[in-house]
């Protein structure tokens, strides 16, 4: 028969569509969307399978360019092979990476990769530059080794339960690794905690567990050790592991001091490495006005809109009640700092998820531009903040990852930087009259950032086309029309987030020529540095003729100041960029040459096994058994099944056999799922009469995503 219940379900899923049942369901969680199928290849190296899609062909040649030589680098390291190949999942941008079904769990937009234990697949995404692409495959591997490293150990001894190392050594060991020495943003980050106290002893590491501190410090204290004992110590760390339950019972036992001494010792080193800085470096409140509220941890991309004098209205991306948001930076009556949310990200459709780091603001006037996240792509929103009301959105066709747009002198059109679908990040101008779209640059660089010259037909941005395969960024300007590009600045350091002064006679950007993120002016050929902060300076923009806004990293937050403009005769020269002649393209062409491309096949594989207790949902307790779980490499396609029975006696164990099997697929955006069963059992209670029933069914779901806040479904099932 068919069950009432499915009507009852088909209701409140119609209700769903309706406005007010989409922001009924925010709180109790979201919806993964897969707005197109993907047409799966699979890309073997001798080590690693490199599961892509054909509009990312560039980026899974890439990384097998680099995979054989990754694995072999860190299979000496922690001495232990793979019986088989290890599975890469790649997605051509973060959206499609948010997507996935590897995890049954949303992925925030600050997941940089991931490998999980079960199958010990790691799944990465394209975020439009290919060094940061190589950093984290290589972070992931490091993963994926140490796992299989564990695993050998206490398989070999016969040790099947077991707790892992604790989750600041598992980031720091693979960071340490992935990066033969400490970037500028690590030291920064270890500065900043070292000299405002947020450094914990080891022992108490779970005070910052989770964030990207924590990273830092693991990398840290791994660097520490593999400085003081050598990187042999943390291999045979991982090779005590049988031995001791206890992880600092193990760090003694093969460093051979307590993990107390270790951590003082540690404390002690970040003391005389860092504590010097701030000799001759200051503090940002020293340096400028602080615009932020006292106690918040994040205000980004700050830009003052109106105001030659630099009295105008301050937006920013912030953090406020679990989302990102359009914030606006103000003053109550007491003359204290408040944020104020103008666009509340993360709760509706048009507004879906709001970029935090990667994407600036731009404000002119009364109107600002800015970036979210709406269905399957993002869109740039042009933006009344008088009216608080949306003016246009922008799309660019075959780009789903959009940031940065800078709106033009004549107001007429956008630049805006976007990654394509085919792994390029490129430059491209929109006209806001008819919509058409022009590529400006088309080349496997990162090109980031634009900014529109006031007056000129002049567009700068930050790019690493210097060396496609190197992490340093320079300034570059073009005429958006035609023409070729010229460098600005050199490009050896991390020169970003350029912004044209008001009057278009000079730059403002960031840069680490010092050591660490710092304001620098480029006017007339000549650098004038405009911070020299403890911390970190990004994102400055002008505001007025005297000032500009930055966004500081200090005590452990994100927070925007207004900053004095320093113009100064004695500034040092930018110098121009001295780069490769031949243009660089992804791919190690002898590695992925080798490489064996094939179609996806569905291979199922078995991902856990439980105990499991049966129940009908009509009749109650139906017997007990165990359940086990199957998927592809994807985690598009899952079987679960149920064995078990429901007797004492052997002689009974057909008869009140329990045994079911569900399917789901999850390769489309409708997602459906058929099952059987046949369930055996008592029912009843001692004040009712206890019987003995045999149930037999099938069962059948349906549910479609609208959205990632409404779905709608349905679910049958016939018992006999």
């Amino acid at each position: 028969m068919i069950r009432l219940r499915a009507l009852l379900i088909a209701i409140p899923a119609i209700l769903a569509c309706v406005p007010g049942a989409v922001r009924a369901q925010y709180p109790f969680g979201k919806n993964k969307v897969l707005y197109a199928p993907k047409e799966w290849k699979v890309l073997e190296t001798d080590h690693v399978a490199i599961y892509f899609y054909p509009d990312e062909r560039a980026v899974a040649e890439f990384v097998a360019g680099i995979a054989d030589d990754t694995y072999r680098e860190f299979s000496r390291f922690f001495r232990v092979e793979f019986d088989r190949r290890i599975p890469v999942v790649l997605y051509g941008t973060h959206h499609d990476f948010g997507e996935t079904n590897v995890t049954p769990y949303l992925v925030s937009e600050s997941t940089a990769g991931f490998t999980e234990f079960v199958k010990g697949r790691i799944a990465l995404p394209f975020s439009g530059s290919y060094p940061k692409l190589r950093h984290v495959f290589r972070h992931e591997m490091v993963h994926a080794l140490m796992i299989e490293k564990l695993r050998v150990v206490m398989s070999s001894r016969r040790r099947w339960g077991y707790d892992g190392p604790p989750l600041w050594f598992v980031e720091g060991l693979a960071e340490y690794l992935a990066r033969p020495e400490p970037d500028a943003e690590a030291r920064l980050f270890m500065r900043d905690a070292a000299t405002n106290g947020l450094v914990y002893p080891l022992e108490e590491l779970w005070r910052i567990e989770g964030s990207y501190l924590m990273y830092k410090v693991g990398e840290s204290v791994v660097g520490y050790i593999a400085t003081r004992f050598g990187d042999e110590a943390l291999t045979v760390l991982l090779e005590n592991w049988w031995r001791y339950d206890r992880f600092p019972v193990l760090v003694e036992r093969t460093l051979g001091i307590p993990m107390r001494t270790l951590s003082d010792q540690w404390l002690a080193y970040l003391r005389r490495r860092y504590y010097p800085a701030a000799l001759d470096r200051r503090g940002m409140e020293e340096i400028g006005a602080l615009l932020s509220p006292a106690k918040s941890l994040y205000e980004m991309h700050p830009v003052c809109a109106g105001g030659a004098d630099g009295s105008g209205r301050v937006f920013c991306v912030g953090w406020a009640r679990g989302a990102m948001n359009v914030m606006e930076l103000e003053r109550d009556g007491g003359g204290r700092a408040r944020g104020r949310a103008l666009v509340r990200g993360g709760s509706s459709v048009r507004f879906e998820s709001i970029p935090a780091m990667r994407s600036r603001l731009y404000a002119r006037g009364d109107t600002l531009l800015f970036v979210s996240k709406a269905g399957a792509e993002d869109a740039v929103y042009v933006y009344d903040v008088e009216a608080r009301r949306v003016l246009r959105t922008i799309r660019v066709p075959g780009c789903r990852v959009l940031s940065s747009p800078s709106l033009s002198p004549d107001g007429g059109s956008i630049v805006l930087s976007a990654i394509d679908g085919g792994g390029k990040s490129d430059l491209f101008v929109c006209s806001l009259e008819d919509g058409a779209v022009t590529r400006i640059t088309d080349d496997y660089y990162d090109d980031s950032s634009p900014d529109w010259h006031p007056a000129l037909p002049l567009v700068v941005w930050s790019s690493n086309r210097c060396r496609g395969d190197d992490d340093s960024y320079a300034l570059y300007v073009c005429d958006p029309a035609g023409g070729g590009i010229e460098p600005l600045t050199s490009g050896g350091f991390r020169d970003v987030d350029p912004r044209w002064l008001g009057d278009g006679t000079g730059v403002l950007f960031s840069s680490d020529r010092a050591g660490t993120p710092d304001a620098y002016l480029l006017r007339d050929g000549a650098l004038t540095r405009q911070t020299n902060a403890l911390g970190g300076v990004y994102s400055p923009s002008p505001c007025g003729d005297g000032a500009f806004l930055c966004t500081a990293y200090e005590a452990g937050g994100f927070r925007s100041y207004r900053v004095p403009l320093r113009d100064e005769a004695s500034a040092a020269p930018a110098g121009g960029a001295a780069c490769d002649e031949a243009e660089w393209t992804p791919g190690a062409p002898d590695t992925a040459s080798s490489a064996v491309e094939r179609d996806y096949r569905m291979k199922l594989g078995l991902d856990f096994i439980g105990a499991t207790f049966a129940l009908d949902p009509d009749y109650g307790s139906a017997g007990n058994g165990a359940q086990l779980f199957f998927t592809d490499i994807l985690g598009d396609h899952q079987f679960i099944g149920l064995l078990g029975t429901a007797t004492d006696d052997f002689d009974e164990v057909l008869d009140k056999l329990n045994v079911a099997v569900t399917y789901v697929n999850l390769t489309r955006r409708l997602n459906w799922a058929v099952g059987a069963f046949r369930l055996a059992g008592y029912t009843g209670s001692s004040l009712d009469l206890i019987r003995y029933e045999r149930r037999t069914g099938v069962t059948a779901a349906l549910v479609y995503p609208i959205n990632t806040f409404a779905r709608a479904g349905i679910d049958v099932s016939g018992t006999r």
